[in-house]
């Protein structure tokens, strides 16, 4: 029997949940899959959580888990807003587990300011995740903000042939967190053009 899946990567306070919940339609027969990797984040998301499952009635697992390329433990950078001063600010979507984490957003032309401790995050491998838990008749709605990551999990996806398991896709790229970008913006064109070989038109996500 085919299900309605939806797999979030990268939920921050589920604002891009929401924001999908009303372009598809996705209601309480749908599994959807919340993964984000900042620890704070994913507690402060708590009562967001509480009214989609309880209120809305929505079918989410969430999981304080960084979308990766293998199951293992890795620093989460948990970027917080300038004038934070407890934990509770270190909220910024800037989060990421990238091994040479950004100083600097050309979007918002700000600096990133990490929380000073090391923060130990589980990572998940994203393919055999999405190899466990859809098939090929399911219909398959995927986002991704992973904050750079998208540069490690995408040609993964890529090598394994999984096109096959995906409807739809909605990628947040930051090439700009990269060095050359240059580089970075031809790597995700290239990825754009695979994909669309295989009938996925991946939508840039801001």
């Amino acid at each position: 029997m085919s299900k309605k899946i939806f797999i979030d990567c990268g939920t921050h306070l589920f604002q891009g949940l929401c924001e999908f919940v009303q372009k598809y339609g996705i209601d309480e027969t749908w599994e959807c899959y919340s993964f984000e990797s900042n620890p704070i984040t994913f507690k402060l998301s708590q009562d967001n959580y509480k009214t989609l499952t309880e209120s809305w009635g929505l079918n989410i697992k969430h999981f304080n888990k960084a979308v990766y390329t293998e199951e293992t433990k890795l620093k989460v950078h948990c970027s917080k807003d300038e004038w934070g001063e407890n934990d509770f600010d270190y909220i910024s979507a800037g989060s990421n587990i990238l091994l040479d984490a950004p100083d600097y957003d050309d979007i918002s032309k700000a600096a990133f300011h990490y929380k000073d401790e090391d923060i130990l995050v589980d990572t998940i491998d994203f393919c055999d995740f999405l190899q466990k838990t859809c098939k090929e008749e399911d219909y398959v709605i995927i986002k991704m903000d992973i904050e750079g990551s998208e540069f490690y999990v995408l040609p993964q996806l890529i090598e394994k042939n999984l096109f096959h398991l995906i409807n739809d896709m909605s990628v947040e790229f930051h090439e700009r967190f990269f060095e050359p970008k240059s580089k970075y913006r031809k790597l995700k064109e290239e990825y754009k053009k695979i994909f669309s070989e295989h009938n996925i038109i991946i939508e840039e996500w801001k």
